[in-house]
């Protein structure tokens, strides 16, 4: 720094020097912002003579318009300048400023106003840019700058309150977010009616909003979401504001489940709100709350075109790689994979997902909570059960820790029943079920997957202790949701309650089941659904069989000669577990039933006849029966043989 300031700065000419001197408070320069600053009309000669002299001056781009200084050059410029003339500092600073403000940089005048000490012009920057501040992820910059400000100064600015709130929220303090939010309420309880009072109040109810909906209560998040509306004015200051409460309002389809078509006009008219103001984290959300909406419609296809819309939605060279990856958006596509047994992919989307969801402050509760869950099925279904039980139980974790609402809870708690009948622990889920059942009644949207693990367990309940009552229980209740979703235009919901309701007549011995599971088939077929069938498992396998034999014996239309391969194509899932490599043995003449499976899993482990006897809930000597159909369908004559010859064929979970 000596040799800097000795034998570099000190043998400039005059008016090289102060030139120096005086840009020395900017980070990044050009000949006219020079001018501005220092009013000298050479400017962009003085920047070339002194880049040719390399004095420690880097361009910035290839066409040498803009400049900076090297930062140790920099400090030595700025040191030397506050100490030969510091009653000029504010005034740089206030230049800069004002000529920054006037091409629209609001990012590089805000600094210099604050750093210029002109606190009016700062407080006026950050009110107007804080928001889209804010939204372009830069949290803490905008708290910085609130922070350099006068706290005396702050407190009679409602509006920064609510800036400061929203940074606050978004990272993850929620308290300190509410604290922001009733010190702005305070500063306009005098005059609640004028229109700035309104204003303010407005964005309030938005920035509450927000919080509800990243703890996951969505229904609390939309009624704030209304009253914003009612009180945010009409006007281009607030349009950013009114734009995310109708995007909010667009979230209604979470609470009530209702997905038609008219519904479906906010979620598209926030998208193009957003869309049109530039702001990307609003727009990105929305676009993934359109594709969860189209999923739920049961339009795989569209819901997956929406999705990929998020990157061409990115543009400019400003951005950031791979800005448009969010949590949503993985998890959006990695659900649509899902369903369509494309596991590869699937888990691609699932666990970049995860990692998207680790690395930030705030990301919606509901979309956590699908990320997890659905991870959790996909590794089921690799046959990698610890790994699936695992990811619950982190789920359970981090909804703990950030305080998830209730339903949210619930639904993690039923996913781990699910989780636990496909394992085949049949006591863990008549625990929770009987636990939870007594909520069953409830015609909240919002426990459908609790509903639907409900009536699995009832299902199974009623198959292994042969007990009518309890698979008519699940049938009633099935009844009651089939009839709420297709009321709410929710076709993904009517295929898997349909499927449900066919495994209970089935189970009944009625001879419609059939037909119940044609009527399922024919709408899933054209969107490609595998998945959901594969999981039901043996009991589904052997309906499909039936369905297919069913279909042969009818003459079929043309239209209709998709649906035998279509089923085909179902059993084939069933035989090929995806990830696993077959060894070419031939499939078996007589097939394992679902109860011969079960038994075989808790062989495999290695529970003696009395254990599973106790674990089924069913007679020793009817387990016995059980092991000796085994040895008979797979051809050998002991226990460790047909472990051996089951692991051979992939009967097993890993």
């Amino acid at each position: 720094m000596d040799y800097l300031a000795e034998e570099v700065l000190a043998r400039q000419p005059e008016a090289e020097r102060i030139f120096l001197l005086h840009t020395s408070i900017l980070d990044r320069m050009c000949a006219p912002l020079c001018e501005a600053v220092t009013s000298n009309r050479d400017s962009q000669e003085i920047l070339e003579r002194v880049e040719h002299a390399n004095l420690f001056l880097d361009p910035l781009d290839d066409v040498r318009g803009w400049y900076r200084y090297h930062q140790l050059f920099a400090d030595v410029l700025n040191q030397r300048l506050r100490h030969e003339h510091p009653d000029l500092v504010s005034g740089l600073h206030q230049k800069a400023s004002a000529w920054f403000e006037g091409r629209g940089l609001m990012l590089d005048s805000i600094p210099h106003a604050l750093a210029g000490n002109d606190l009016v012009r700062a407080i006026r920057l950050i009110e107007s840019a804080g928001m889209a501040v804010v939204l372009n992820h830069q949290i803490q910059t905008l708290l910085t700058w609130i922070d350099s400000l006068p706290e005396a100064l702050v407190d009679e600015r409602p509006m920064l309150h609510t800036l400061r709130a929203l940074a606050l929220a978004l990272s993850n303090r929620p308290e300190a977010a509410e604290a922001s939010l009733q010190t702005a309420e305070r500063c306009v309880r005098s005059e609640p009616q004028s229109e700035e009072a309104r204003s303010v109040l407005g964005r309030v109810a938005v920035i509450r909003a927000a919080i509800a909906r990243f703890c996951g209560d969505v229904g609390r998040a939309v009624s704030l979401s209304h009253q914003a509306l009612q009180l945010l004015p009409e006007t281009d200051a607030s349009s950013r504001e009114r734009a995310s409460a109708k995007a909010n309002i667009g979230l209604s389809y979470q609470v009530t489940g209702e997905v038609n078509a008219a519904d479906e006009r906010p979620l598209e008219e926030a998208v193009a709100a957003f869309s049109a103001a530039g702001a990307l984290t609003p727009l990105l959300n929305s676009i993934n709350h359109l594709g969860r909406f189209q999923t739920m419609q049961g339009r795989l296809g569209a819901a997956a075109a929406t999705y990929e819309q998020a990157s061409p939605s990115v543009t400019g060279p400003g951005e950031r790689r791979g800005a448009w990856e969010t949590a949503g958006y993985h998890v959006g596509l990695g659900l649509i994979h899902l369903h369509w047994n494309d596991l590869d992919p699937a888990e691609r989307h699932l666990m970049r997902a995860v990692d998207l969801i680790a690395g930030a402050f705030t990301v919606e509760a509901d979309v956590v909570t699908d990320s997890y869950v659905y991870l959790a099925r996909l590794q089921q279904a690799r046959g990698k059960p610890a790994e699936a039980r695992a990811t619950l139980k982190e789920f359970a974790r981090l909804a703990r820790q950030r305080n998830f609402f209730s339903l949210l809870l619930d639904r993690g708690e039923a996913e781990q029943a699910r989780l636990a009948l496909r394992q085949l622990n049949l006591p863990a889920a008549i625990r929770w079920a009987e636990t939870w059942g007594r909520s069953a009644e409830t015609s909240d949207y919002r426990c459908e997957d609790q509903h639907l693990t409900l009536a699995r367990v009832l299902l199974a309940r009623g198959r292994v202790l042969a007990e009518d009552s309890y698979t008519n229980d699940a049938a009633n209740l099935l009844n009651r949701l089939l009839a709420a979703a297709q009321r709410g235009g929710r076709l993904d919901s009517v295929i898997e309650i349909l499927m449900l309701r066919a495994l209970a007549q089935h189970a009944q011995h009625e001879p419609d089941a059939v037909n119940v599971l044609e009527w399922a088939l024919r709408l899933a077929e054209p969107e490609g659904y595998v998945r959901g069938f594969v999981e039901e498992g043996a009991p589904m396998a052997v309906l499909l069989a039936e369905l297919l034999k069913s279909l042969h014996r009818k003459t079929l239309a043309p239209q209709d000669d998709s649906m035998p391969s279509y089923v085909r194509r179902l059993l084939v899932a069933f035989e090929t577990p995806v990830g696993r490599v077959s060894d070419g043995r031939r499939p078996l003449v007589d097939p394992l039933t679902a109860r011969e499976a079960q038994v075989l899993e808790l062989i495999a482990i290695g529970l003696s006849n009395r254990e599973i006897a106790a674990r089924l809930f069913v007679a020793t000597s009817t387990v016995k029966s059980y092991t000796n159909s085994i040895f008979r369908r797979l051809g050998v004559a002991s226990r460790m043989e047909a472990v051996a010859e089951a692991r051979a064929r992939q009967l097993l979970s890993d």
